[in-house]
């Protein structure tokens, strides 16, 4: 049975389901608890003395984004790159200016859970339905404490809508576009006073803006919660499948005039690259509220995740698995002391990752998916503990303060057989059996606080540290001069960060200003002159973040953000140096007009401003990625339960792109081509919703 059909035959028996009345009968009503994946207390929110800041489902709305990374990369501090612009895959978020290392710094949660793999791979923002998010909360740099290492720059929890009370919907939405792309996407959502349910389904193709860039994606997710008394059982599983085309680069170079991104802008020198995923998670847990002041969570999941991945140039074909089980209790309590309530957040993380990666060397015309006889089988177990307590009271009734601390444990053990009878060895030197077998810990801490100076107007501080732990792609590398199989003792990155800030709202009116100094020793990066990963020298960051809205009343608003990264190497031979990838002037611009009541337009306007290559650490490149502007704009009709979507991206057909890399110094030691990826031009998307209720 093909993946497809089954897909289609589990719509057929939700639809069956709904429209049975199974659940008819009358229950008793009672409170209940919501399962939303939130370490934050919803009721304090605007209280915490931390930087947040929430994307609502208005938000979402009004905007004219199509993708979360579009979506996200409004947000002040937030930058994005993407490889090919073809719906969300092979996307970058960074916060506060990583460069090339931004996934591994931004901690990416769906309802509380990790997307992040413990490996440099991006996360699949595509299989994510935008229409289905409740709201997405963004912590900067002081995530750590509640969520764990990797919030280096911090954390975006995305959550998921939860079906009202008495809820029984079905939605579909159908989307042509640009590039022959044809979007579907189903969405049911059941809840009386004992079951609620949600369903999400998705299936892409597009042929991508360049050639070689097909795409192929479907994806399947649930969520079903039981609440019987005083306690909720949640169970989350799902899958999905992607299949995308790798265009590869397209190459300038400045001594030989070679310049493929005015002579073939959309072409392909790899015809028959190629990326498969497949992936699937499973989520089982509870929440038990003892008392009005006592609350138990727990949750335990397993998630897989397989590719193969084909790159001609480099002759080698790859296969990753991820398997990783984790385990995650929780105690809320709220308590009084010294006339103060305070309230604990107390818990531990366990995570196990299993991680296999077989490679396998092969002449250029053979580009079979299987692999017959790996040169190197690599095996990386890491087992993550940590444990963590936060917490939060009001000193007085304008002032708040927060402490809280993580201690986190990680060891690894990594291991690779070399076959020394595969074909296509290149090298005696590659004839080795690389081994590791390490420990490490470390901790995370925030101390932040926060005054109200009067109904309008707010303040914060706050000061800590988080970490990085070395993922199984830091580890595993090539050896310096030999080019063997290796694996390094990478150290734990440390960051300490004070960010402050101010904000004053009115009725109509808001506007926030942020400025934030972060310091960064042991960051794990890629050293371009060794060509392998190691610790590299400290890196400074500093910033200002600025935000302004205006509503003055339903049928119009306005946003305009700004940033200011300023990221610098803080010592070695590159001090004073800019970090590459990292623009230091972004900014955005968003208007929203209903100028009918069933009718509304908006339109965005976004700035990136020009930064360095990827490799070109001592800024000696003489060429940058150039700064660009772009324009999107969306036209809505809603009347009851039928929608229409009308998008245009990049509505003044710019030619830009946002990543690029320069050739390594150990291979092109006076720096004298690049090479990017172009981004789409003009392109639209038509949608169209119904609603079945």
């Amino acid at each position: 049975m093909s993946s497809n059909s089954l897909i289609l035959k589990i719509f057929l028996v939700i639809i069956s389901f709904f429209s049975t009345n199974i659940f008819a009968e009358s229950i008793k009503e009672f409170d209940r608890l919501i399962v939303n994946g939130t370490r934050l207390d919803q009721n304090n929110v605007e209280d915490l003395p931390l930087n947040i800041s929430v994307i609502t489902t208005e938000d979402i709305k009004l905007s004219p984004a199509k993708t979360l990374p579009e979506l996200l990369s409004l947000q002040p501090g937030i930058q994005k790159r993407s490889e090919f612009g073809n719906h969300a895959v092979r996307v970058d978020i960074d916060i506060r200016g990583f460069g090339a290392r931004a996934t591994q710094n931004t901690l990416i949660l769906l309802d509380g859970k990790r997307l992040n793999d413990n490996d440099q791979s991006t996360i699949n923002f595509s299989s994510i339905p935008i229409k289905n998010i409740e709201r997405i909360e963004i912590i900067k740099s002081a995530g750590g404490v509640l969520y764990g290492d990797g919030a280096v720059g911090g954390v975006i929890n995305i959550i998921t809508k939860t079906p009202l009370y008495e809820t029984k919907k079905i939605s579909f939405e159908q989307s042509i576009g640009s590039y022959d792309t044809i979007k579907t996407d189903i969405a049911a959502h059941y809840n009386d006073q004992k079951i609620s349910f949600n369903l999400f389904g998705n299936l892409i193709h597009s042929d991508g803006y360049r050639i070689n860039n097909k795409l192929e994606q479907q994806s399947l997710s649930t969520n079903l919660n039981y609440f019987f008394y005083n306690t909720e059982l949640f169970l989350k599983f799902g899958f999905s499948e992607q299949n995308l085309r790798l265009p590869g680069d397209r190459s300038v170079n400045f001594v030989t005039g070679v310049d493929e991104f005015s002579s073939d802008r959309k072409g392909s020198d790899d015809a028959f690259d190629f990326a498969i995923e497949d992936g699937s998670f499973f989520t089982l847990g509870l929440i038990h509220s003892f008392n009005e002041k006592m609350e138990f969570i727990a949750d335990a999941g397993y998630k897989t995740k397989e590719t193969d991945i084909f790159l001609k140039a480099n002759q080698e074909f790859r296969n990753t698995t991820h398997a990783n089980i984790y385990f995650s209790p929780q105690l809320k309590m709220k308590f009084d002391l010294f006339k103060t309530t305070h309230n604990i957040d107390l818990g531990f993380d366990i995570y196990h990752y299993q991680y296999n990666l077989d490679i396998e060397n092969r002449i250029a015309a053979d580009t079979s998916h299987d692999i017959a006889q790996p040169q190197h089988r690599i095996d990386i177990e890491q087992e993550n503990y940590s444990f963590y307590l936060n917490d939060f009271f009001k000193i007085t009734s304008k002032t708040s303060f927060q402490a809280g601390a993580r201690i986190q444990y990680a060891d690894v053990d990594a291991f690779d057989q070399f076959d020394p009878t595969a074909t296509l060895n290149f090298g005696t030197a590659s004839n080795q059996r690389a081994s590791l077998n390490k420990s490490d810990n470390g901790y995370m801490a925030n101390l932040g606080i926060k005054y109200q100076f009067n109904r309008n107007i707010a303040g914060h501080m706050t000061v800590g540290q988080s970490m990085r732990f070395a993922n199984n792609d830091d580890f595993n590398q090539l050896a310096e001069v030999t080019f063997a199989k290796s694996f390094s003792n990478i150290k734990p990155q440390r960051g300490r960060y004070i960010d402050s800030g101010i904000t004053y709202s009115k009725k109509y009116f808001d506007t926030s200003l942020s400025l934030y100094l972060m310091k960064i020793t042991n960051q794990i990066d890629f050293d371009p002159v060794r060509s392998i990963n190691r610790n590299k020298d400290p890196i400074e960051r500093k910033g200002l973040e600025y935000s302004i809205s205006y509503k003055p009343n339903n049928r119009i608003s306005t946003r305009f953000n700004y940033s200011l990264t300023d990221a610098t190497f803080d010592g070695g031979l590159n001090k004073g140096n800019y970090i590459p990838l990292v623009a230091k002037h972004t900014g955005s611009l968003t208007a929203y007009y209903n100028f009918f009541n069933d009718m509304s337009l908006s339109a965005t306007w976004n700035y990136v401003g020009d930064k360095f290559f990827d490799n070109d650490q001592d800024n000696s490149f003489f060429a940058k990625i150039p700064s660009h502007s772009t324009v999107d704009m969306k036209v809505t009709y809603e009347n009851d339960n039928f929608d229409i979507d009308f998008s245009m991206n990049n509505l003044l057909n710019k030619e830009y792109f946002e990543t690029g890399t320069t050739n390594s110094l150990l291979f092109d030691a006076v720096h004298t081509r690049f090479n990017a990826q172009p981004m789409p031009e003009r392109n639209f998307l038509f949608t169209i919703r119904y609603k079945f209720d």
